[in-house]
């Protein structure tokens, strides 16, 4: 007898079985898979004059293939629509199935539908033999075209009977959880107290929407079961193992320009030869190519930057190199077929080294097995593809790698997890069903758009109506409620801080209490696990770094008692550990490198300038060639750094805006009261606790009195406020002026952001520059000390930072709290949330 069983999960439980899809495919191999439907029905959308207006042609596509199926299944003729019943979404099916069915007549091809159509027929003539006796196994419905099938079938003398796995009725109960997480936690649990009553036992774990729970179902029963002990059957995207998506970014790589994070994952992948022992090369070149800025490289420069990075080393990433030279050699914009794009695949992929050097797992060479089937599949896109380029094979790969599914197989277990329609119909010993509140169960309809909706309602179509999916749901429940002796059914009482109630459908089940099953204890909204390991954080990191050396030198030592204030930990990560952000690659110039262009303007600037009155003397004319020179000399030194982002018209864009920048500057500059300019970004190397820094001061202008005035050039947001306090938030200027010989009357900012230059500052008195306050009318940041006293307040509070840097004062100690750490990147390093839950535990 031939065992026919409604999916493949029914088949697989059973001996010599068959799913309806398998038997389908021995009798019609030839027909369109599922694959190439997809595909025709995309180009012939794509192709129509509506298609042009479409976003995304490959959605729309899946949903006019669901609405062809529809039709053919329940023997619904579409060109015979009634026209009062005709919207433009449905006239628009109508166009492009008259083109597919018009398509496939031409070429003699029949898709997955069509082929019963004409199985139908060959059996009425006596083409095709069929088993004298036939079981249909788990069918809870058959489409009327399913129906024409069996009913033909049987009129050639075929017995054909009904058969179910399923048993009577088992004990049913119901059970609310005060939300999702917990409902998970008890399932979990439930299912080891199942397991350690009967080792043996075949336990169902039902959750309606699996594949957007998949990750969470995980975790709670990984950390609950042993992971032989249970199967999760939610396939998952093959593109979503690193294993599948390494081969398409190396294939990716073809193309002329290489997006920077392409490039990056692909030097840090395991999955391409040298990926292990040369990790930390690769991943210190990865740092390299970031700092260049651009967030793209064409092959020529990165082959450069390659051989510039490691001159020495001539075989360091060799398969990079190896991969340049076969570019060079392909055609890739020639048309071919699928089968030859697929050897140029095969090429590639063996010039990057992929898998790898790494001896692979039992899920990598499934997965393994699964790419080339992949391939396969790809190659049987001729007949609908033609020959194309190589680009529309990188799109049809990675479509497929979205659209296809993947589970490893794995040793029989005792729990498996699935959802609601691959639970129907299958027997076990306890199954618990999660997730059916009210509003999740019965589903809610959701009726295809290109199928006229008053027709979908009169003929039931699936997921047409609320009324279709109540007694859908109620056959589903019937199903459930004989899938095991012990049936547990249960919903969250809460979502999202929304109450929910049970589904009506459960109303006819006793309700349990949970101290009946021992659950009441695993209560909350965080898992009991996520709690346990809450609470049991220890002290990762003590609060004292090894102490600095006698005359030791730092770099970035005025940085370092800016993050000493900020937080100790984050100045002895980022200095001493050199625990940094990889720089980041931006459109256009990232805000740190406008300001240093901006610096190296004015040094070229003031260069040959002594005072105001140089300055002053300067004609019109003159004026423009010295700041035309200055903005060229800067902009042709990171041309030269940047060149894809500083092209001519990028670069034209820049000369004007510093330009106009420059001048409002200078008028600013003319207006002052005389001054001399002694000092431009000149270094000083300063020792300061015990340890030497080394600074810059971008300018010291000297004034009439012969008193002397620090100025920072700033492109960023300033305030006076960031000088004061314990912890002053940019002590830069202080320092400069603290640490210099003899002390300035004064500090200020050159504020020169986009709404205009400004000087901004503070001095022993008032007007020694436009805009520089005198200190005693900065009580507003509580300074009511006298020009010397406030210097030495300065100087008290940078040597106590730089004392503390210095003895390694290493404490998570964020001036602001949370508003510092929003812009620090060692929060997985620093643990500063955890260390909060600790001491409010403590």
């Amino acid at each position: 007898m031939l065992q026919l069983t409604a999916n493949r999960r029914i088949a697989q439980s059973l001996e010599n079985a068959l799913s309806l899809e398998e038997w389908l495919h021995a009798l019609a191999p030839h027909a369109l898979s599922t694959v190439e439907e997809l595909v025709l029905w995309e180009k012939i959308i794509s192709d129509s004059e509506l298609g042009e207006t479409l976003l995304r042609a490959a959605s729309t596509a899946r949903q006019v293939a669901s609405a062809w199926h529809l039709c053919v299944d329940w023997q619904l003729n579409p060109f015979q629509f009634e026209e009062a019943l005709i919207t433009d979404e449905v006239a628009a099916f109508i166009g492009w199935a008259k083109t597919y069915q018009t398509r496939c007549q031409k070429e003699g091809w029949t898709d997955s539908r069509t082929r019963i159509d004409a199985l139908i027929t060959s059996i009425n003539k006596g083409e095709v033999e069929v088993d004298k006796e036939i079981a249909l196994i788990g069918f809870d419905e058959l489409s009327p075209q399913l129906h024409t099938l069996f009913e033909c079938i049987e009129q050639t003398g075929t017995v054909i009977v009904r058969q179910s796995l399923l048993g009577t009725k088992g004990e049913v109960c119901t059970l609310g959880a005060p939300n999702a997480e917990t409902e998970l936690l008890w399932a979990a649990h439930q299912a080891t107290a199942w397991l350690s009553e009967d080792p043996s036992a075949s336990i169902g774990i039902v959750v309606p929407d699996l594949e957007k729970r998949r990750q969470s179902v995980h975790h709670v029963f990984q950390e609950t079961l042993c992971t032989k002990q249970f199967n999760i059957s939610a396939p998952i995207a093959l593109i979503a193992y690193p294993f599948i998506s390494a081969a398409l970014l190396g294939l990716e790589c073809v193309k002329e320009y290489i997006p920077l994070e392409t490039i990056s994952i692909w030097l840090r992948s395991p999955f391409f030869s040298g990926g292990m022992s040369e990790s930390y090369a690769r991943a210190s070149f990865d740092v390299f190519l970031r700092e260049q800025g651009d967030t793209a490289f064409s092959w020529t420069r990165l082959i450069t930057l390659l051989q510039q990075y490691r001159k020495e080393e001539s075989l360091f990433c060799q398969p990079l190199k190896n991969f340049f030279a076969l570019r060079a050699t392909l055609s890739l914009k020639s048309k071919k077929t699928s089968i030859e794009w697929c050897q140029v695949i095969q090429e590639l992929l063996g010039c990057l080294g992929w898998p790898g050097e790494r001896t692979a797992n039992s899920q990598e060479f499934q997965l393994k097995m699964r790419w080339d089937a992949l391939l396969l599949e790809y190659s049987q896109l001729d007949r609908v593809l033609g020959k194309h380029r190589f680009s529309e094979t990188l799109f049809r790969l990675r479509s497929l790698a979205q659209t296809l599914s993947f589970l490893p197989q794995s040793h029989q277990p005792q729990v498996h997890i699935l959802g609601v329609l691959e639970a129907s119909g299958l027997p076990f010993d306890y199954l618990w069903v999660l997730g059916l509140h009210r509003e999740a169960w019965p589903l809610d309809p959701s009726p295809n758009p290109f199928i006229p909706l008053s027709l979908q309602r009169q003929l039931a179509l699936p997921r047409s109506s609320a009324k279709r999916e109540l007694m859908v749901a109620k056959r589903l429940t019937d199903n459930l409620c004989q899938g095991a002796p012990v049936v547990i059914f249960s919903y969250p009482k809460t979502i999202e801080e929304e109450s929910r109630q049970k589904s009506s459908l459960l109303n006819e089940f006793p309700e349990k209490n949970p101290e009946t099953l021992h659950l009441d204890h695993l209560g909350g909204k965080l898992s009991q696990i996520g709690m346990v390991q809450r609470h049991t954080f220890v002290n990762l990191l003590g609060n004292q770094a090894p102490a600095l050396l006698d005359n030791e030198k730092v770099r970035q030592g005025a940085r370092s008692i800016q993050l000493q204030a900020a937080c100790p930990f984050k100045a002895f990560a980022e200095i001493r550990l050199s625990a940094q952000p990889m720089a980041k690659s931006t459109l256009g110039l990232a805000p740190e490198i406008r300001g240093e262009m901006l610096h190296q303007v004015l040094m070229h600037f003031w260069d040959g300038l002594p005072d105001q009155a140089a300055l002053l003397a300067l004609s019109e004319e003159a004026l423009k060639e010295r700041l035309e020179s200055a903005i060229d000399l800067a902009l042709s030194h990171w041309q030269k750094q940047r060149p894809r982002t500083l092209t001519p018209k990028f670069k034209a864009l820049e000369q004007k805006r510093l330009f106009q920048l420059m001048l409002r500057l200078i008028a600013l500059e003319k207006a002052r009261p005389p001054f001399q300019v002694v000092e431009r970004e000149q270094r000083h190397t300063l020792s300061l606790a015990g340890y030497q820094i080394s600074v810059r001061i971008d300018r010291v202008d000297q004034l009439a009195s012969g008193e002397e005035v620090v100025l920072d050039y700033k492109t960023g947001l300033t305030s006076l406020g960031h000088w004061f306090g314990e912890r002053p938030k940019d002590p830069q200027l202080p320092l400069y002026c603290v640490t210099r010989l003899p002390i300035p009357s004064g500090i200020a900012f050159v504020s020169l952001r986009p709404e205009g230059p400004k000087f901004q500052g503070v001095a022993n008195i008032s007007e020694v520059v436009p805009g520089i306050k005198a200190i005693a009318d900065l009580k507003r940041w509580g300074s009511e000390a006298t020009w010397e006293e406030q210097c030495q307040a300065w100087e008290a509070t940078i040597v106590q930072l730089a004392q503390d840097f210095s003895k390694g004062i290493a404490t998570v100690d964020p001036a602001e709290g949370p508003n510092t750490c929003r812009t620090c990147s060692l929060e997985s390093l620093c643990r500063v949330r955890c260390q909060v839950e600790i001491n409010q535990s403590v």
